[in-house]
């Protein structure tokens, strides 16, 4: 943070220790605002400040700021700043500045836009008070009341993001330095596999290393690290069942395609020193049914990637504000938890193509779609978090999300063919217990126009059938039978006409009814 800690010294120095030189040329002043993801050290940085120029810290719990009675806001405001005032040299710091500042029109009541009135009159009081330093910390910048961190209250907007890899490196060295340790530790390389990371979850990291060693009663190792990095991002990983790329059936070129995804979120770093311009999202379009939702499962699973699975009702709210917000939390929840991954099923119902309209639901939409962009804007290599879209209605999808930076890589996920489908229909029934007079290959060009699921639960109609049938023969006791119970071709028959009676007259399935299969 070196370069950080120059820009803080400047202003410190400026403000508060030649205050006086300052006032003699006119120049006034004050106000810090620490902005940045969790746990990147705003309130360390504070903390240091502080020591370092011999100031008593005042920190204000959100508890000491809010005054449980109506109308008592004003007073419980002034009395934080009366105090400040009698204990210089002193920095007053506002932790999770948000709560206390937040955008009067957003306010849920009178009491809420009271504290932030109360709090702007305080800011212009005390802004030119000798020895009185005011430092805010947030992670949620834009909900802050534009009044409140306008020039001549907070004249300084300093940025703390995640660490670099110099950072990182540098603070694995300080928070190992202290415990015992072998002496070769390789940390240069935990510092790449920790890109992403705040400092508090790489303090985490080492701390569940040291525990480690501890309990073993040994210095702290290189595999201590490696397993404490492991098993922290482990808790967050994809959760479902285990998928590879065998449980996709997909052109060659199609899964090479994914593959390459695979490797960048698995290898950020080489995509940079390459000099590629990394994607950060991925669109998959085609008609339902093809496996898109799969293959981002296939993705999660593969990288060991955090996996937020979302679709129109977990973003939409019906109230005001809240829907964008959904999406802002979403992103956020995604940084902290890297690599992640966010999957946005049926993305044309979230990002439908802006208009003109002045109904409140145009409103919200076009809001949603901006933050959205936004947020997307927002991502890059280092983030190490990927977005992937899936929808079979491309064209409603707002072109902005289809440049590059945001939705660029686009990927045609076709129906399958007959080896396709003869492939998905071994796949599914891999596991079952078929009868020799089952053919695949024949159910494969029965099946012109269908996609995985309906092919999937083909094979599961099937298996059911078989279970139905042996239990009205009472034959699934192996004493009644020597001749284990199977899945027959009579069987997928029966499973293809409930198929095909659900829906006769549109022929949605794009079954091909065979000759040989009478009608239901």
């Amino acid at each position: 943070m070196d370069d950080l800690k120059k820009q803080i010294r400047r202003i410190v120095e400026t403000i508060y220790v030649r205050q006086e030189d300052a006032r003699r040329y006119g120049v006034v002043r004050n106000g810090i605002l620490l902005h940045g993801p969790p746990g990147c050290g705003k309130t360390f940085f504070a903390q240091a400040t502080a020591e370092e120029f011999g100031m008593y810290l005042l920190r204000v719990p959100l508890e000491g700021a809010v005054s449980k009675y109506v109308g008592g806001a004003p007073d419980a405001i002034q009395r934080l700043f009366h105090e400040a005032r009698s204990k210089t040299p002193c920095l007053l710091f506002f932790d999770e500045f948000d709560a206390i500042a937040c955008k009067r029109q957003d306010a849920p009541g009178l009491h809420e836009q009271q504290m932030v009135d109360a709090l702007l009159q305080q800011l212009d009081a005390h802004r030119e008070t000798p020895g009185l330093l005011i430092v805010a910390a947030t992670n949620r910048f834009e909900d802050l009341d534009p009044a409140v961190i306008r020039e001549g209250r907070f004249d300084y907007k300093v940025k703390i993001d995640k660490p670099d890899f110099d950072g990182r490196l540098a603070i694995l060295r300080t928070l190992v330095s202290g415990r015992p340790h072998v002496r070769a530790l390789r940390l240069a390389e935990q510092a790449h596999n920790l890109e992403g990371f705040s400092a508090a979850r790489i303090r985490s990291v080492v701390d569940e290393a040291a525990l480690a060693a501890l309990e073993a009663n040994r210095p702290i190792r290189d595999e201590d690290l490696r397993n404490a990095y492991r098993a922290h991002v482990n808790a967050s990983r994809y959760g479902g069942v285990k998928l590879g790329w065998d449980d996709l059936i997909l052109p060659a070129d199609t899964k090479q395609k994914l593959q390459f995804i695979e490797k960048f979120i698995e290898n950020p770093q080489l995509i940079r020193q390459l000099g590629v311009a990394p994607p950060s999202g991925l669109l998959l379009s085609g008609p339902p049914g093809t496996g898109k939702t799969t293959i981002a499962r296939v993705l999660a699973s593969e990288t060991d990637a955090s996996f937020f699975a979302v679709n129109v009702a977990d973003i939409f709210s019906k109230w005001l504000g809240e829907s964008e917000q959904h999406v802002k939390e979403l992103f956020a929840r995604a940084r902290a938890r890297v690599p992640a991954i966010i999957f946005i099923d049926e993305i044309d119902a979230v990002t439908e193509r802006r208009g003109d309209g002045d109904s409140a639901g145009d409103r919200v939409r076009n809001s949603v779609v901006n933050m959205f962009l936004a947020e997307m804007d927002g991502l890059d290599s280092s983030t190490r978090v990927f977005v992937i879209g899936a929808t079979n209605r491309p064209e409603l999808l707002d072109e902005a999300l289809l440049r590059p930076g945001r939705l660029g890589e686009r990927i045609e996920i076709p129906l399958p063919d007959a080896a396709g489908r003869k492939a998905m229909l071994e796949l599914f029934s891999k596991r079952m217990r078929l009868a020799p007079s089952v053919d695949l290959e024949q159910l494969a060009r029965q099946t012109e126009g269908a996609g995985g699921a309906l092919l999937k639960g083909l094979c599961t109609l099937a298996g059911r059938n078989a279970l139905v049938r042996e239990l009205d023969a009472g034959g699934l006791a192996s004493a009644i039978s020597e001749v284990a119970p199977a899945v027959t071709q009579p069987d997928f028959e029966k499973a293809f006409r409930e198929l095909w009676a659900r829906d006769p007259q549109r022929r949605p399935i794009g079954f091909n009814p065979p000759e040989e299969i009478p009608p239901a």
